[in-house]
């Protein structure tokens, strides 16, 4: 938290009181060099003045090659306890792209491309028909953190 900024990132996918941003990771499996590339190409552009951003456990996003990329761009990279969806508001965002995704989806196959398209589109419109809802998201993490402290680690209405 910095200056009323929480920066949420899973994998590709960034949440900032500006608005929902998405990268597309290369073929295959998440691996700390291609992370990294990530953290190089995107990162300091989505931190803005956010110098924490938190990740799930995922080993390859918190591994020696992305910690490198981490510091070069002037964020640190912090991990969600485990099993913790309380602080993870991004999953709230994710829901809202999924709702959004299955309104657009194509009745037959649909390529990669496509795809791509289809995504960053939905981004867009979130981003601009949404874009309270993502605020609040955001803003609501100091919130979620004291009702998870109060609460002793219980489950809260988020």
């Amino acid at each position: 938290h910095h200056g009323g900024t929480i920066m949420l990132i899973l994998s590709s996918t960034s949440l900032t009181a500006d608005g929902l941003s998405v990268a597309f990771l290369p073929a295959g499996r998440i691996t700390g060099a291609s992370h990294a590339a990530l953290v190089r190409r995107y990162y300091g552009s989505w931190a803005g003045e956010c110098p924490v951003v938190f990740h799930d456990g995922e080993k390859a996003l918190h591994g020696p090659e992305p910690k490198v990329a981490y510091h070069k761009v002037g964020v640190e990279c912090a991990t969600f306890p485990p099993y913790s969806p309380d602080l993870n508001p991004i999953e709230n965002v994710w829901g809202m792209l999924n709702n959004r995704l299955e309104a657009t989806k194509p009745t037959g196959w649909e390529r990669e491309k496509a795809f791509k398209r289809r995504v960053r589109n939905a981004v867009a419109w979130l981003n601009s028909t949404r874009s309270g809802a993502l605020k609040r998201t955001v803003s609501s993490m100091p919130r979620r953190i004291e009702l998870l402290l109060q609460g002793k680690g219980a489950i809260t209405p988020y």
